[in-house]
């Protein structure tokens, strides 16, 4: 039965994304749910629960954006230093969204203390952007 479930994930997630990325975020609040209930240690989880906790900071539902968000930080930090491109950009998106909800919640220690580690990966996106630029125009 559990393989089964994990043969699920791709068609929760292809649904679950597409509501994501046309912001139809009270749509895509349970279908990023049921790709966690189904694969608890899907390779991507923390991306899910990064956009799971964006939709529920959109639909302002705070409590569980601050609770989603939270467990997104903690794992992306188990295994920063292995991101590329793509995951530095989510992860700065994340930052993002992250500062928003503790600055709600006046937790401004450590909505000080994301902030800055913000600062320092969009100098790192920005000079990976840079210098992609500028290998394409040689």
């Amino acid at each position: 039965m559990f393989e089964f479930r994990k043969l699920l994930v791709p068609f929760y997630s292809g649904f679950a994304f597409n509501r994501f990325i046309k912001k139809k975020y009270s749509r895509a609040i349970p279908l990023f749910m049921r790709i966690i209930y189904l694969d608890s240690g899907h390779p991507n989880l923390r991306y899910i629960y990064s956009c799971l906790g964006r939709c529920f900071l959109e639909v302002g539902e705070y409590n569980e954006a601050l609770k989603t968000l939270s467990k997104s930080y903690d794992l992306y930090n188990e295994n920063l230093s292995l991101l590329d491109n793509f995951g530095l950009k989510e992860y700065s998106q994340l930052l993002k969204s992250y500062i928003k909800i503790l600055t709600y919640f006046n937790m401004m220690e450590k909505a000080e203390k994301i902030r800055k580690e913000f600062n320092e990966i969009d100098q790192v996106i920005n000079r990976f952007t840079e210098s992609s630029q500028y290998e394409k125009r040689k």
